[in-house]
């Protein structure tokens, strides 16, 4: 519902009625618009339209929000605009197998802006199969032995 203002012969006079909207709506590359028409009759007898305009800006999509699936061979993004509108769009995954035995995922998708985004993730290092972890811990255990060694000795020292 629009309040207008009407001046007629001198007497300001408040026309409460509903307006008929034209909406233009805005895209990436252009401005929208919103107008707002009112048709009244005053006192007189005499038919009055007003007019408002406002302007719409452009759409403008944010970053997107990534999701994985939880075995992570899956991916969506999620867009939103400056209005509030959301896009989830479905990614294409990329899988690739690292030297020691981890993976790098690799999610792509190309936005409601026709721009192009990717993310990745990185699985850690397998356990079961990795060679290095019996190495790791064999060193962890020489290390603990080294040091209780060493705190004996020096107990034994200061004991004398």
């Amino acid at each position: 519902m629009i309040i207008l203002l009407l001046q007629l012969h001198y007497h300001v006079k408040t026309v409460s009625e509903d307006a008929v909207v034209t909406t233009v709506d805005p895209t990436m590359e252009t401005e929208g618009s919103k107008t707002y028409t009112v048709t009244v009759t005053g006192p007189d007898g005499k038919t009055y339209t007003t007019t408002y305009t406002e302007t719409l800006p452009k759409v403008v999509w944010s970053e997107p929000e990534w999701k994985w699936s939880n075995d992570h061979n899956e991916a969506t993004a999620t867009f939103t605009d400056n209005y509030g509108n959301e896009v989830e769009l479905p990614a294409e995954v990329t899988i690739e197998a690292n030297e020691d035995g981890s993976k790098t995922y690799t999610a792509t998708v190309v936005g409601p802006d026709g721009k192009t985004y990717t993310t990745t993730w990185n699985s850690p290092m397998p356990l079961g199969d990795n060679s290095h972890l019996g190495m790791y811990i064999a060193m962890m255990a020489a290390s603990a032995a080294g040091l209780a060694i060493l705190l004996k000795k020096r107990k034994e020292s200061v004991a004398e």
